[in-house]
């Protein structure tokens, strides 16, 4: 997060002396506080201003066995606080609310950066329990001065929310733990001071609703300039989310806007506002209703994410127009946080079914089609992270799990097209799991660039050279930073722009190399890249070739799967699965040597036989233009001959 920005969540810090800061400030006045009694602790419930409105709360919180017991304090400024009604109960035990251990927090310097979307996100993380008890999102927080003073006065939450932040803050600040307890207690003095009742917050919200959130931010901007304008288009948004208790009947309201239409600051602020309550688990309950499993609920966020969700929800769901909305409007945030809570439920080691590992593999196979984009995984690093380490259990044959080279071939396998292979490993170079692993990213990322003779290569059948041109340039992006090594990363560059400046897309309607095969399946040679290749049907028990064969030819796989096995017959392992795209045999042809694993037809296979001559040729062609990468090759090649002999 911005180290600019101040994290919002600073208003629930408590200086461990209560005097510090003095007093709030506020003008004179006579409150009704009503308070509950649970677990023997008194915690404020609700502030009134008229003596019987206190009562009637406090009545109602007690009938409802919300509490032990109940009182109202009437409090006046400089008087002490008089108990005038207090009442026991049957009352019934709660858990007590705490604070979630986050474990990140942006800092922040002015008071304005307190109002920010990351600020915001971050104290809605940190008292979930609470604004859950509540259904309030912290931007209703932020102008709830009721709230807000109920958390301050709380006496376990705000001591625990302190420490917690003042020790993340002060890592980054470099200042003692107690100089950013200081400040945060000023902040939360600050905010409630400004949560006060505001006219002009009043007003714009009228606007609001009557107008749209269009009008809203122009007539503010009319009248106000800089942090005390988006104060009050925060202040209005607040309002408008404060309409409705409810998870779905706040999202409703959003998506109402929306539908009036918004654009830049506008849209920011409807994005921003739905895309916090999206981060919440119990609003995600609430919007999807039970689901059977968690891959399917999974999947089912993955599709809202871009507006494909084909259930609706619960009861009283907001779910069609959610999906609606997020199908036809560009919102980003709230795709970024849903996309977040399916990579992180993919870290996670629950099973996706409640079934066999089989039906464990079908769902994540089956998920992780629907991530796929053009260049890659929606979600970028973080998600290419989480299905590989997903893919390390679900795609587990036996009882442990596979190995990280593994995981990433049989990925690979399951995306279509070269161009979302591509934009995986590029993806997942730049996680932690892939700088862990970085040897084994570029070898596959070599191996497959040593795959494209042409830009259609890239592609399936069907993409429109602009498409093509726009998907390499988003594959150059993800090129950026130092992940992978400049000499690779210089290499896969050049090669991206020699595809696109100097190579011809295939038409659009014939699918380039990988379709013509296809095309011409009832011929025994098949034209690729101007030369004939010999094509050959092999049945389902096939043996391809075996260990320690001699390697003569290597095969590109046009349908079927064949099975790459080492070891001996009958105690056979398999390794990883070819399927469409896939090159086989290419090792024993690299390196010169017997064959170091076994390759057996799993189902039905057409193949194109590539001859030890033609890919040598093709070797030495890459020699000429792309020497490093050529080299690269044999590296790995040995490398991995020696990994599997051992």
């Amino acid at each position: 997060m911005n180290n600019h920005v101040l994290n919002f969540s600073v208003f629930v810090a408590l200086a461990s002396d209560r005097g510090l800061g003095g007093g709030i400030g506020l003008t004179q006045e006579i409150t009704y506080e009503v308070q509950v009694s649970k677990e023997g602790r008194w915690n404020v419930a609700e502030l009134c201003v008229t003596r019987g409105d206190g009562v009637k709360v406090a009545e109602t919180l007690l009938a409802g066995g919300k509490a032990d017991a109940v009182r109202v304090l009437e409090e006046r400024e400089g008087r002490k606080p008089k108990v005038i009604f207090e009442k026991a109960g049957a009352g019934r035990a709660e858990k007590p609310i705490t604070i979630a251990a986050i474990e990140d927090s942006p800092v922040c310097l002015t008071p304005a950066n307190f109002f920010t979307f990351e600020s915001r996100l971050t104290v809605a993380r940190l008292l979930r329990q609470f604004l859950d008890e509540y259904g309030l999102t912290a931007l209703e927080l932020l102008y709830d001065f009721g709230r807000l003073r109920q958390i301050y006065r709380h006496e376990t939450l705000y001591p625990q929310a302190l420490h917690r932040l003042a020790n993340i803050q002060a890592r980054k600040t470099g200042e003692k733990p107690a100089e950013r307890v200081e400040f945060l207690h000023r902040g939360m003095m600050d905010l409630m001071e400004r949560a006060r009742d505001d006219d002009d917050i009043v007003r714009f919200h009228a606007i609001l609703k009557e107008q749209g959130v269009l009008a809203m931010v122009a007539a503010v901007d009319k009248e106000f300039k800089g942090d005390h304008a988006v104060y009050l288009k925060g202040g209005a948004m607040a309002k408008l989310l404060g309409e409705d208790a409810e998870w779905n009947g706040k999202v409703s309201l959003l998506c109402a806007e929306l539908e009036r239409g918004a654009n830049g600051e506008a849209l920011s602020f409807l994005d921003d506002a739905l895309a916090e309550i999206l981060d919440g688990g119990q609003a995600i309950q609430s919007i999807f209703g039970g689901q059977a499993d968690l891959g399917t609920a999974l999947r089912n966020m993955t599709l809202l994410s871009y507006g494909a969700c084909p259930i609706k929800g619960g009861r009283n769901s907001c779910l069609p127009k959610l999906n609606a909305v997020l199908g036809r409007t560009r919102l980003a945030r709230s795709r970024q946080i849903i996309v977040g809570r399916v990579e992180r439920a993919l870290k996670g080691i629950s099973p996706l079914t409640k079934e066999d590992p089989k039906a464990d593999r079908e769902a994540f196979v089956n998920l992780l089609r629907k991530l796929v984009a053009p260049a890659g995984l929606i979600g970028g690093p973080g998600m290419s992270e989480a299905v590989t380490l997903r893919a390390r259990i679900s795609l587990a044959d036996g009882g442990e799990d596979l190995t990280p080279e593994k995981a990433i071939a049989e990925i690979q396998a399951v995306l279509s097209g070269r161009a979302a292979r591509l934009g995986y490993l590029l993806d997942l170079a730049r996680s932690p799991f892939g700088q862990k692993n970085l040897l084994m990213v570029v070898k596959a990322l070599a191996e497959l660039m040593a795959e494209l003779p042409n830009l259609a290569a890239l592609f399936p059948a069907g993409s429109s050279r602009p498409q093509q041109v726009a998907v390499v340039s988003d594959l150059r992006r993800r090129l950026d930073g130092e992940a992978i090594p400049k000499d690779l990363r210089d290499q896969l560059a050049r090669r991206l722009e020699n595809l696109v400046a100097g190579e011809k897309a295939a038409p659009a309607d014939d699918g380039g190399a990988e379709a013509e095969p296809i095309a011409a399946a009832a011929a025994e040679k098949v034209r690729v890249d101007g030369q004939d290749l010999p094509r050959r049907i092999a049945g389902a028990g096939e043996y391809l070739f075996r260990q320690g064969d001699p390697g003569d030819e290597a095969y590109m796989v046009m349908s079927g799967e064949i099975e790459i096995l080492v070891g001996a017959a009958g105690k056979e392992r398999v390794l990883s699965v070819a399927r469409r795209g896939d090159v086989i045999g290419e090792m024993a042809l690299l390196s010169d040597e017997p064959r170091v694993a076994s390759a057996r037809v799993r189902t039905p296979a057409d193949l194109l036989v590539v001859p030890e001559e033609m890919f040598r040729a093709r070797l030495d062609r890459l020699a000429e233009t792309d020497r490093i990468l050529r080299r690269v090759l044999d590296a790995y090649a040995e490398r991995l001959r020696a990994a599997v002999r051992n």
